[in-house]
This record gives C-alpha cells, sequence and structure tokens, in this order.
C-alpha cells in the first residue's frame, strides 16, 4: 500500500519536473519513470490481490454466499480444511463454481416451467 502512494508520487513530481525541464534526456528519462509507476500501479490494483490471502471476513462471506449450494460449499470447505491459505485465486474459482451452479438451477426451473406450460396447453386440448 505504501509503495502504491510512492509510485504516485514519483509519477507527479515526475511530471511537473518534465513540465517545466528543458533536457531532451531528462524529459525522456522521466517518462520512462512515470510508465514504470503507472505499470506498478496496474499492477498492484488489478492483479496482486489474486495472490493475497482473504481477510476472516472475506472468507465468512464466501461461506454465506455458498451455503445453499452443497457441490460448491463441499469445494469450499476442501480448500480450507486442506491447510493452504485462500488467495484471491480461490475466491474466483469459487465464485465461478457458485455462478455456474446457479445458472444451472435457473435453465432447470425454466425448462421446467416450459414443459408444464406444454402440457397444459396439450391437455387443455384433450379436455374439448
Amino acid at each position: 500500500k505504501n509503495l502504491g502512494f510512492l509510485s504516485i508520487i514519483t509519477a507527479v513530481l515526475s511530471v511537473i519536473t518534465a513540465l517545466f525541464s528543458t533536457s531532451l534526456l531528462l524529459k525522456y528519462t522521466l517518462c520512462v519513470v512515470i510508465c514504470v509507476c503507472l505499470i506498478y500501479l496496474v499492477f498492484m490494483f488489478f492483479c496482486l490481490d489474486r495472490y493475497i490471502a482473504l481477510s476472516r471476513q472475506t472468507l465468512l462471506w464466501l461461506l454465506r454466499r455458498v451455503e445453499d449450494t452443497a457441490d460448491v460449499r463441499r469445494e469450499l470447505l476442501r480448500r480450507l480444511l486442506s491447510g493452504k491459505t485462500l488467495t484471491g485465486r480461490d475466491e474466483d474459482d469459487i465464485l465461478r463454481l457458485w455462478w455456474e451452479s446457479s445458472n444451472e438451477v435457473e435453465e432447470l426451473a425454466t425448462r421446467q416451467r416450459e414443459q408444464d406450460a406444454i402440457r397444459k396447453f396439450v391437455g387443455g386440448d384433450k379436455s374439448e
């Protein structure tokens, strides 16, 4: 976190220095520094969370989220009981499994409603 703030400060100071500098070599060097700072910030804010261990609040939220889905709950418990530290990547995997499971349940419910509507329609024709 502190490196992120340091990177922002470095980038801002480099931009200010590049604006008021007359040396072309210094401007190119500062542009490279700015690019490195921006690349680091993008990596830190968008990629680094996949490798950081999950907090207790996140684990509890994840447990509550998947408690109604047996397969996903079993997978989460397997990962918890394996002894390894859960990271953002594990959270993404569990949420993906939960989403796929939720979609399957919705598709089954939709198919059931469609079949009921067809049976009702066909049954209504027989009674006439």
